[in-house]
């Protein structure tokens, strides 16, 4: 109304208006984004800190067994009764405690296949013993059947003759 007396169209007046709402509106949305992209900020950096100590945790877990290992091999080695090292293999032994430590990259594959043929070795003896009583059963069992028959022939036949 006032710019109507002063000779302003009441159009240019409502166009001014909705302008100055629209430059809020559009300073309301600009706020909006600006808060929003520091929201996602911090949780992508929080996200990265919890990622950070993640990973070092889990590089100090293997650090920590990794020194176990070592701790537990130097224990063993420390008690060496003697070394022995082949040139042509390129490898070296330690034996400890009726234990055998071969010091390169395949030491414990070697060291089970070992085991395994020694233990393959007995399970066989023992079979062999096992086998070879049996058939020491078998003959003692025969000799005493050939030995009743004899018997039993000499006393079904010769005594009555007698």
């Amino acid at each position: 109304m006032i710019g109507n007396q002063l000779g302003v169209n009441d159009s240019d007046n409502q166009n001014s208006i909705r302008s100055k709402c629209s430059s809020r509106k559009k300073e309301r949305i600009r706020i909006y984004q600006r808060r929003k992209k520091q929201i996602n900020n911090k949780a992508k950096q929080k996200n990265q800190r919890e990622q950070k100590l993640r990973l070092q945790k889990q590089r100090q877990k293997k650090q920590r067994s990794r020194s176990k290992k070592k701790q537990l091999k130097n224990r063993k080695i420390n008690k060496i009764k003697y070394y022995r090292e082949d040139k042509y293999q390129k490898t070296s032994e330690f034996v400890v405690e009726n234990r055998v430590l071969i010091d390169y990259g395949q030491g414990l594959k070697i060291l089970k296949e070992k085991k395994n043929q020694r233990e393959k070795r007995e399970r066989d003896s023992e079979k062999e013993l096992r086998l070879s009583q049996k058939q020491q059963e078998k003959e003692k069992d025969s000799q005493v059947k050939k030995i009743l028959k004899e018997k039993k022939f000499f006393l079904t036949t010769i005594i009555p003759l007698l």
